[in-house]
């Protein structure tokens, strides 16, 4: 897949803004607002790029242009050793010829840093995604028939038995998919360590043949 960027990143919502070419940038650091003892750090990012082949098949490419929005917010403070962080960030993508495939992702972020004493530290870290499952990552290759969404059981157990499973394809379509080559797991040939035989005993596995 051959991908050409240009990029402006980061851009202050406020103040500040930064911009990124592919060979020369100028990046200037963005402006923080303060309300009282918290500290909001607000920032846009933009880019723009071309794919020729969006889908990453092997037959039937689509090629397209495709801009995605990046605006971020960070609030953070600082008490004493202790640090506090709070994130949320939105992309937003647009494919100017294939709106099928736009999709917005949200991610926010929580990041403490708690010292009660020097020996007595406490790390939290979160994180919350809800986003998209991105063509050609590897879960969803394969050969692809764009069809209804098939809502009747039949349908959907005898695709199963065929080596087809569906599967969304952008925000409206759904599609059918059989990936080459795919995953085995040669049970003969399986070594189960200490650990996971450990594991197994607490999952139970049926089989209907």
């Amino acid at each position: 897949m051959n991908r050409t960027a240009i990029k402006a990143l980061p851009a202050a919502v406020v103040a500040t803004l930064g911009m990124y070419a592919s060979q020369g940038a100028l990046a200037l650091e963005p402006n923080n607002l303060e309300l009282g003892p918290v500290y909001f750090t607000p920032t846009l990012g933009l880019e723009e790029f071309y794919t020729d082949n969006l889908w990453l098949t092997d037959v039937d490419e689509k090629d397209t242009w495709a801009t995605v929005l990046t605006p971020r917010i960070q609030a953070w403070m600082q008490y004493g050793p202790s640090e506090y962080s709070l994130s949320f960030e939105a992309e937003d993508s647009t494919y100017h010829s294939s709106g099928d495939d736009d999709y917005t992702d949200y991610t926010t972020k929580l990041d403490i840093h708690q010292e009660f004493t020097a020996k007595n530290v406490v790390n939290l870290y979160a994180e919350y995604y809800d986003g998209h499952e991105r063509r050609g990552t590897g879960y969803i290759e394969g050969d692809l028939s764009l069809v209804t969404f098939p809502g009747e059981p039949g349908t959907l157990l005898a695709a199963y038995r065929s080596g087809l499973f569906p599967m969304p394809v952008g925000r409206r379509r759904v599609g059918w998919w059989s990936p080459d080559p795919r995953g085995v797991l040669p049970l003969d040939g399986l070594r189960a360590s200490r650990s996971l035989r450990r594991s197994c005993t607490r999952f139970e596995v049926r089989v209907d043949t």
